[in-house]
C-alpha cells in the first residue's frame, strides 16, 4: 500500500494565500468575502485601523493616510479590509470575522473602531491603482466619475452632480469663444432637432434640469465625436467637496473614501518635470480632506515606501522639501508581516483532524518533545507560554519545522519580493522550495520519521531572492564559493548545511537573530543527530569551508577570509541613500518640546514650544511651518537649524532677519556641526555588526567594529549636546536677535509666551 501524502491530512487555505488584487477581489462577492474571512490583523495592522477609524469623528481633521511596508507585509489585504469597512456597517456579517479577530487582540480598539462604523450610511468608494500618465487630478476625477456610474456601488447620476451642468454651460461659452465653428452648430441642431434655441439650453442647464444635460451630452458627441466627460475640466479637490456635501445631504451616504494602491508605481513612472504638478495636486486634495468635516473625504495612499523615496533623485532639493511637507500631512503607519506571523502561519495551513493519519501525526508530534523544549530554551517567542507555542508553532506550523516558522517571516521581511514573499511560498506549486508543492510530494512519514519542512528548504525557493537583494547578494556569493570548493557537491547532509547557514546569514543582513548555527542548534533545525553531523562539521571546518567562532558558531569561511574592515566600512557608507538626513536625525535623537515652565507658573496654564530640526534652506518657505501652527494650533515653534558648513550658517543668519512670525523661533549654530557624517558613519557601522564576521563574539572583527561603533556614538552625542546648548547658538525672534546668555530653553520659552498671549 503506497504511503500516505502530506496533503491526505493538510491542506493551504486558499483565501489566505493569494496575493490580493483590490480593484479586482473587491468586486469579486466570493472572493472577497474569503479574504476577509482570512484576514489577520497583527499589531501593525490594529494600528493603522484604528488611526484611520478615528479620522470617522464628525470634527477630525485626520483624514489622509499613508500605509507601507516591504512585499508580503499585507498591504493591499489591508486596503481591501478598509475598503469594506467604508462601505458596510460594522455588524455587516462578512465583517464579523474580522471584528471577532480583532476584539480577541485588543477588545478597546475593537470597541471604539466597530462602533464609530455601527451605522447604515455607507462611504462612496473610490479604488484607484498604480500609475495615471495624465496625472493625479486626473487619476482622482476618473475614479469619482467611474464610483457615481458603477451599479455595484450605487449608481449615481453624473447628472446628480450640479458641477456637471456648470461645466456644460461653461464648455458652450468656451465654443461661443474659441470655437464658433461648433458652436454654430450646436445652435443649428439645437433648431432643426429639438426645436429650441441656444438661450433655452442655457437657461435649462442654470436651472440643473436633467434633459437639458441630457441634450447637451448627446450633441457634444454629434459635433466633437467623443462623449462628454464634466468632471475632466475641473480641480479634483473642488469637486470631491461639492460631491462629497451632494453625497451626504441629499443621498444617505457618510461622504467619500479613496483608496489608491500602488501609489509608488505612479511616482515612479512620473516624468520629473511633472513631479511638482503632482506634488500640487495632492496637497490641494490633502488639504480638502481635512476640511471636509461632516461631508468627509477620507485618502488612503498605499505604498511600499514613502513617496519621497521614489523621486529623490529626480528633483531638486527645495522640491523634495516641499514633497516633504506634503508627505508631513499624512499619518503614517508601517506595515509588517513579522508581528504575529506564527499565528497567521497556523491559520493558513489546515489540518484535517477527522483523519486517522491525522492523529498518528499529532501523536508523533507530541512525542517529539525536543522540539518544543528547544523553542523555549533558545527563546525564539519571547512572553509566550508552552500551550500557545505548542497551538501556533508545533501543531500549528506542522509540517513546517518549528525553526522554519522562527526564520520564514523574517526571511520574507529581508528579501520579500513581489513574486517571493511569506504569501506566495504557501501557494507555491511549480517551484522547489513552496510548501503546497512539499505537501503534495512528501509522505507524512518516511520511516518512522515524521517529516518536517526544514530551514534548508526554505533556500530554494528564496534562492533568486536573496541573489536579487543588495544586502543579502553576498550571502550568495559566498554560499557559491563555499559549493565549489566541495570534492562532492552532490552530498545531500552538506548542501542542507550550507543552505541552512545561508538562510541564517540572510536573515542577519536585517535582523538579529535567536539562533546561532552551532551544532546543536543546527542539528535541532535539521532534524537530524549531533553524532552525524558533528564530523561533517569538523569536516567542512578542516576544508576551510566553513570557520567556527568562540562562541561556537559556524558560518562560511569565505566570508571571514575577505574581510577588509576598512573597505567593509567604506562600503555600507557609500551604499546609505538619505533623501532628508534631518528625518534620520530626528529618528535618532528626537527634541522633546520646551514647556514654559514660569509662564506655567504665573499664569496657571500649559505653553509649550514644539521643535523641529530643519536645513537652512528650508528658511526659504516659512509658509510651511506658519501652516504646521495654524492647523495643530501650536503655541509656538522653534526650528533647529542644522549646518554643517559656515555658508549655511551665514546664508540662515540673512534668512532669520526677515522672518517676523511670533510664533516661531529660530535657533542657529554659531560654529559649524559635524553631526550627519558622524551619523552615517553610525549607521554604517550598525550596518556591519550585524553581519558576520563582525556580528561574532570574540573575533578581531567583531571587536574593531564595536569599539568604533562605541567611539562614533560618543562623538555624535558630545556633537549634539554642544548643539543643543544654549551657548552654541544664536536665537532670532520676529526677526532680532534674542540675549539669551545664562538662559535655559524654559526661560526663552515662557518670554516669547507671555508676548504671544499677554
Amino acid at each position: 500500500m503506497a504511503a500516505k501524502l502530506l496533503r491526505d491530512i493538510i491542506m493551504i487555505r486558499g483565501g489566505f494565500v493569494r496575493a490580493v488584487r483590490l480593484k479586482d477581489d473587491f468586486f469579486n462577492e466570493e472572493l472577497n468575502k474569503r479574504k476577509l474571512e482570512s484576514y489577520l490583523i497583527n499589531p501593525s495592522a490594529r494600528d493603522a485601523f484604528y488611526s484611520i477609524s478615528k479620522g470617522l469623528h464628525p470634527t477630525s481633521k485626520h483624514r489622509t493616510h499613508l500605509i507601507s511596508g516591504t512585499y508580503g507585509s499585507g498591504k493591499s489585504h489591508f486596503g481591501l479590509v478598509m475598503a469594506n469597512y467604508f462601505t458596510r456597517n460594522s455588524n455587516d456579517k462578512d465583517m464579523e470575522m474580522v471584528f471577532r479577530r480583532l476584539k480577541q487582540k485588543d477588545p478597546s480598539k475593537a470597541s471604539e473602531i466597530y462602533n464609530i462604523r455601527n451605522v447604515k450610511r455607507p462611504y462612496l468608494l473610490v479604488l484607484l491603482e498604480g500609475h495615471d500618465p495624465d496625472g493625479v487630478d486626473h487619476a482622482l476625477l476618473k475614479g469619482l466619475r467611474d464610483a457615481l456610474s458603477d451599479p455595484k456601488r450605487g449608481r449615481l447620476p453624473e447628472e446628480m452632480l450640479e458641477s456637471s451642468y456648470q461645466a456644460a454651460l461653461h464648455k458652450i461659452e468656451e465654443w461661443e469663444k474659441d470655437r464658433p465653428e461648433f458652436y454654430d452648430e450646436l445652435k443649428s441642431l439645437l433648431r432643426s432637432w429639438r426645436k429650441g434655441d441656444i438661450n433655452k439650453l442655457k437657461h435649462g442647464l442654470r436651472e440643473f434640469k436633467p434633459e437639458s444635460y441630457a441634450t447637451f451630452k448627446q450633441l457634444h458627441q454629434q459635433i466633437t465625436t467623443s462623449p462628454f466627460v464634466s468632471l475632466f475640466g475641473e480641480n479634483a479637490a473642488d469637486a470631491y467637496l461639492r460631491t462629497s456635501q451632494l453625497l451626504t445631504e441629499k443621498h444617505g451616504y457618510k461622504g467619500i473614501v479613496v483608496i489608491w494602491d500602488e501609489f509608488y508605481a505612479h511616482l515612479s513612472s512620473t516624468l520629473p518635470a511633472l513631479l511638482s504638478r503632482e506634488q500640487e495636486a495632492l496637497r490641494r486634495f490633502a488639504e480638502k480632506c481635512e476640511i471636509s468635516g461632516e461631508s468627509q473625504i477620507h485618502l488612503i495612499l498605499i505604498s511600499h515606501n514613502l513617496p519621497h523615496t521614489y523621486i529623490q533623485e529626480r528633483i531638486s532639493k527645495e522640491s523634495l522639501d516641499g514633497w516633504m511637507t506634503v508627505e508631513g500631512r499624512f499619518r503614517q503607519s508601517v506595515l509588517t508581516a513579522i508581528e504575529e506571523a506564527e499565528e497567521l502561519i497556523a491559520l493558513a495551513i489546515i489540518k484535517d483532524r477527522s483523519k486517522q493519519e491525522w492523529q498518528r501525526a499529532e501523536k508523533n508530534l507530541k512525542n517529539q518533545t525536543k522540539l518544543l523544549d528547544r523553542i523555549e530554551e533558545l527563546d525564539l517567542f519571547p512572553s509566550k507560554g508552552h500551550d500557545w507555542l505548542w497551538e501556533n508553532v508545533c501543531r500549528g506550523g506542522y509540517p513546517l519545522h518549528p525553526s522554519t516558522t522562527y526564520c520564514l517571516p523574517l526571511l520574507s521581511d529581508v528579501v520579500g519580493q513581489a513574486e517571493r514573499t511569506m504569501f506566495t511560498f504557501f501557494e507555491e506549486e511549480r517551484n522547489p522550495g513552496g510548501l503546497t508543492r512539499f505537501v503534495n510530494e512528501t509522505p507524512i512519514f518516511t520511516g518512522r520519521q515524521l517529516s518536517l519542512y526544514t530551514v534548508d528548504r526554505l533556500f530554494e525557493f528564496f534562492k533568486k531572492a536573496i541573489e536579487g537583494t543588495a544586502e543579502t547578494r553576498d550571502v550568495m556569493q559566498r554560499y557559491t564559493e563555499a559549493i565549489n570548493m566541495l570534492r562532492d557537491k552532490s552530498d545531500s547532509l552538506t548542501l542542507k548545511v550550507l543552505k541552512a547557514l545561508a538562510i541564517i546569514e540572510a536573515i542577519r543582513a536585517k535582523h538579529k537573530l535567536a539562533l546561532p548555527a552551532t551544532l546543536q542548534n543546527l542539528s535541532w533545525i535539521l532534524n537530524i543527530s549531533d553524532r552525524e553531523l558533528e564530523p561533517l562539521l569538523d569536516s567542512l571546518k578542516q576544508s576551510e569551508i566553513l570557520w567556527k567562532g568562540s562562541n561556537e558558531e559556524y558560518l562560511f569561511r569565505s566570508g571571514r577570509a575577505r574581510s577588509d574592515f576598512g573597505k567593509d566600512f567604506k562600503g555600507a557608507k557609500s551604499s546609505i541613500q538619505w533623501a532628508n538626513p534631518i528625518l534620520r536625525l530626528k529618528e535618532k535623537y528626537p527634541k522633546e518640546e520646551i514647556p514654559a515652565r514660569e509662564y506655567g507658573r504665573q499664569y496657571k496654564l500649559t505653553r509649550k514650544l514644539e521643535v523641529d530640526y530643519i536645513s537652512a534652506d528650508s528658511l526659504n518657505n516659512i509658509a510651511q511651518y506658519q501652516r504646521k501652527i495654524s492647523d495643530n494650533y501650536l503655541d509656538g515653534l522653534v526650528l533647529y537649524v542644522v549646518a554643517e558648513q559656515n555658508n549655511d550658517i551665514e546664508q540662515a543668519r540673512k534668512k532669520a532677519v526677515n522672518i517676523r512670525h511670533p510664533q516661531i523661533l529660530i535657533a542657529i549654530p554659531k560654529e559649524r556641526l559635524e553631526i550627519f557624517d558622524t551619523l552615517k558613519n553610525i549607521e554604517a557601522l550598525e550596518m556591519l555588526s550585524a553581519k558576520s564576521p563582525y556580528s561574532l563574539d570574540g573575533n578581531e572583527e567583531h571587536r574593531i567594529c564595536h569599539e568604533k561603533l562605541a567611539a562614533e556614538r560618543d562623538k555624535l552625542a558630545k556633537e549634539v549636546k554642544r548643539w543643543q546648548r544654549i551657548s552654541a547658538l544664536d536665537w532670532f525672534w520676529k526677526g532680532r536677535t534674542l540675549d539669551v546668555e545664562g538662559q535655559q530653553e524654559e526661560e526663552i520659552a515662557s518670554s516669547v509666551m507671555s508676548t504671544i498671549f499677554d
